[in-house]
């Protein structure tokens, strides 16, 4: 009997130290890059392990996404759902589930040309910008009725909105300055970076890299794709600019942090998408052209 026990013993043991092992999986790296087409109801997507091929991930009336002006887009990274927002009045915001059909969780008056977007895994909320009336609101991600943030505040008109999830705390950028608030909604944002010439002119697009106090951006006026620190301490570094790289109206902005690849669009010159190295070296590639887009998103 002491045998069988003992026996027994070891197989649960090795059994759970078999499952840690399972559920402490090492990230990977992004497998596909969606983006929006903003003169089109179009949601691209690049599979990134298949030679950059190009498809159409979600498109027009037979999937749901009934306007143009498709802008921001944000993953919902418990359940592989895509939110995108339509900068027009009423939106709306959608919900595209993992075989791209759309469906709208909001349209209500406080969508007045929604654009920038993220979600929150901490309060499976998600939260915009509008350019309609330069508020930005938050919503349960399975739908409702929105809340207003940062209530008597009105400067977040920007294109980008991300969130820090582990010390409660939203970024966005409005095309002037990046700020950062409190994630409940509490108080007023407060100024991270402004304006600086040739270095933040006009932020489009960030992205956080919390765990190495890393900010990143693009500028539309100073054609580049920077970072700096998340606590706002020490030197911008442009990682590439329009006279060395070609940069031309950075926009959309998505980081690889496993394979350290950057990728943003450009606006300019009948638009196009580019990927380079995180440290800013060696000379970037461009995956698709011939379109506008105003956001990334990497999956």
């Amino acid at each position: 009997m002491k045998k069988k026990h003992v026996l027994i013993g070891i197989i649960a043991i090795a059994t759970t130290i078999f499952s840690c092992k399972k559920e402490n999986k090492e990230p990977t790296a992004a497998s596909s890059l969606f983006y929006t087409v903003y003169s089109d109801s179009i949601i691209g997507k690049i599979d990134l392990k298949n030679g950059n091929a190009i498809s159409n991930f979600s498109k027009g009336i037979a999937s749901g996404l009934n306007r143009g002006s498709l802008l921001g887009l944000a993953l919902n990274t418990n359940t592989g759902e895509i939110y995108a927002t339509n900068e027009q009045t009423n939106g709306p915001i959608y919900k595209i589930n993992t075989n791209g059909i759309a469906t709208i969780l909001y349209d209500g008056a406080n969508a007045d040309r929604p654009a920038g977007i993220a979600y929150s895994s901490s309060t499976n909320r998600i939260y915009w910008t509008n350019r309609g009336d330069d508020k930005m609101y938050s919503i349960s991600a399975s739908g409702g009725t929105p809340t207003q943030m940062f209530v008597g505040y009105d400067d977040a008109d920007g294109y980008s909105v991300k969130v820090d999830d582990k010390n409660g705390k939203i970024y966005f950028a409005n095309f002037d300055e990046i700020f950062i608030g409190n994630i409940d909604g509490s108080g007023t944002p407060t100024v991270l970076y402004s304006n600086k010439n040739d270095t933040l002119e006009a932020p489009s697009s960030i992205e956080l890299d919390v765990e190495n106090n890393k900010i990143y951006w693009t500028d539309e006026f100073a054609d580049v794709v920077a970072s700096a620190n998340l606590d706002g301490s020490g030197n911008i570094k442009i990682l590439f600019n329009n006279t060395t790289h070609g940069v031309d109206r950075s926009d959309g902005l998505a980081i690889d942090f496993v394979s350290k690849k950057i990728y943003w669009s450009e606006t300019n010159g009948g638009g196009r998408i580019r990927v380079g190295n995180l440290d800013g070296s060696g000379t970037p590639i461009t995956l698709n052209s011939g379109f506008d887009t105003y956001n990334l998103l990497l999956k």
